[in-house]
């Protein structure tokens, strides 16, 4: 109860500050969020800790690949896969995913793809 007053009569103070309070306003890199899972699940490896067996770890992973700009070409580790939009089954491992649109606009993204995860990614390759 203390608590909840505490919080109301600051909430009061500055309102500028009460917006900010709404909803999560920070991210956590990855190394601290893995330390924070650590806590609650002991057994999970720490950041570069299983690093191998992780990368030899067999298995594919589904990528959907769409974009704002019709028929832009779809490129994984350098090589030509398709045209957006499209799913593409992909090993389990690191990946440099380009969408390149005929105006020459290259997006592009690292990605460490997992056994059995399902990812969509909407590559932005229009300019305001």
């Amino acid at each position: 109860m203390r608590q909840e007053r505490l919080s109301e009569s600051t909430l009061k103070k500055d309102s500028s500050q009460a917006t900010a309070l709404q909803g999560i306003g920070f991210a956590l890199s990855t190394s601290d969020l893995v330390t924070s899972l650590h806590r609650f699940y002991p057994t999970l490896s720490s950041p570069g800790q299983g690093q191998h067996e992780r990368q030899s770890a067999s298995g594919k992973g589904k990528i959907t690949v769409s974009s704002d700009v019709q028929n832009a070409e779809i490129y994984v580790d350098g090589s030509f896969v398709g045209s957006v939009p499209s799913t593409i089954m992909l090993e389990v491992g690191s990946h440099k995913i380009q969408v390149k649109a005929s105006n020459g606009s290259v997006w592009e993204r690292d990605l460490h793809v997992l056994a059995d995860s399902d990812v969509t990614l909407r590559a932005t390759l229009k300019q305001n």
